[in-house]
């Protein structure tokens, strides 16, 4: 129960920092890798169950806002790609 309960808060944590935009740039969903990066450094241990569920969702939401920009970039470059 304690572990789910910190998992929430790193990635809570992590939700609110990737949200702060300086300058118009601004984290995004990296907020909670690097939020759960200093909880780690910090001695916190979470089970390699929860730690890979939570690395497979980063990839996955990274993947869902990086995707649609990339296939649109080659749509509209496919012959400088191709050459």
């Amino acid at each position: 129960m304690q572990t789910i309960l910190l998992a929430f808060i790193i990635m809570a944590v992590g939700y609110l920092l990737g949200s702060v935009s300086i300058r118009g740039l601004s984290l995004g969903t990296s907020g909670i890798l690097i939020v759960a990066l200093v909880f780690g450094h910090l001695g916190t241990e979470i089970p390699a169950v929860i730690r890979n569920f939570g690395l497979a969702l980063f990839i996955g939401s990274v993947g869902a806002i990086a995707g649609p920009v990339f296939f649109r970039n080659i749509r509209r470059k496919v012959y400088t790609y191709l050459i």
